[in-house]
């Protein structure tokens, strides 16, 4: 049995498919009461509950053999899923997959991959079996910028001629799905999952362009305009200066590496940016004419 957090979210959801479709013994635990009505209607296993909460993250794990362990970015992540994982301890979980991030080490340059690498390193010490996913930037992350491309065509992100190995979000819950279903084959491993290519995002506002039916431009934001427009749209500052010291990692070439590890996992290459632009085209194309 498997308990998995994260289930409504961008990775989560595909996940859950999978399982689902496999028909594997799993539970969710979903902290949105709509959210869990949803699951609950699908026929998926739910318990409502909160990472934050470890006694609600206890019971939860009552009977579960593998924690798939997946949280919203916070600058508090490393005590709300060390709880969790701690958690999971005491109810006698032998071994957690956790999804961290690309770049994961001690003193990385980029906040949320010091974040992550402080959770990643308390797993490895927990004593628990593990297996670490480190997805690169996510294709589905165009997809905010989607009202921008529909309304004027293009959209701006201040990565400057940066090439990035983006993955696709479906390939992470492709991999986990497969880690979850064979855990002893890849416990106490980490996974570096990348696209198959790095793209710069002008070649990728190329490929939405010729499956969307219009043109796409990408257009190279300034830094600090960049920054001023994410807290204008409302994100806490702790999150706008962890995306700027992304892109600006991605500047500098971090973002560039391929690695084999989704095709060691799966068996087959990850899924191209022209699968993923082909398959949300009908988000990017401009609007019908009545």
């Amino acid at each position: 049995m498997i308990l998995v957090t994260g289930g409504t979210g961008t990775i989560g959801t595909e996940l859950v498919r999978l399982l689902r479709d496999r028909g594997v013994a799993f539970r969710v635990l979903a902290r949105n009461p709509a959210k869990a009505r949803v699951l609950r209607a699908a026929g998926v296993e739910v318990v409502e509950g909160n990472l934050e909460q470890p006694q609600q993250v206890e019971v939860a794990c009552a009977g579960i053999d593998t924690l798939f362990l997946l949280s919203p970015v916070d600058p508090r992540q490393d005590e709300i899923q060390g709880r969790a994982i701690g958690a999971a301890r005491r109810a006698g979980v032998p071994r957690v997959v956790r999804v961290s991030g690309a770049g994961a080490r001690a003193g990385a340059p980029v906040s949320l991959s010091r974040w992550h690498a402080a959770t990643d390193t308390r797993l490895e010490e927990s004593g628990l079996a593990f297996t670490l996913l480190r997805p690169s930037y996510f294709m589905q992350n165009l997809l905010m910028f989607a009202s921008t491309i529909v309304g004027q065509g293009a959209f701006s992100i201040p990565a400057g001629a940066a090439a990035v190995a983006a993955i696709d979000a479906r390939d992470v819950a492709a991999v986990a799905a497969a880690v979850l279903l064979a855990p002893a084959a890849h416990e106490n491993r980490a996974y570096e999952l990348t696209g198959s290519a790095a793209l710069r995002f002008d070649e990728m506002a190329e490929q939405i362009s010729a499956t969307s039916g219009r043109a796409v431009r990408y257009v190279p934001a300034d830094p600090h305009a960049a920054g001023a427009s994410m807290r204008a749209a409302g994100l806490p500052d702790w999150l706008a200066d962890g995306m700027l010291e992304l892109y600006a990692s991605f500047r500098e070439g971090a973002g560039a590496r391929v690695t084999a590890d989704v095709h060691k996992v799966l068996g087959r290459a990850p899924l191209a940016f022209e699968t993923f632009a082909q398959d949300y085209a009908n988000v990017f194309a401009p609007p019908r004419k009545a």
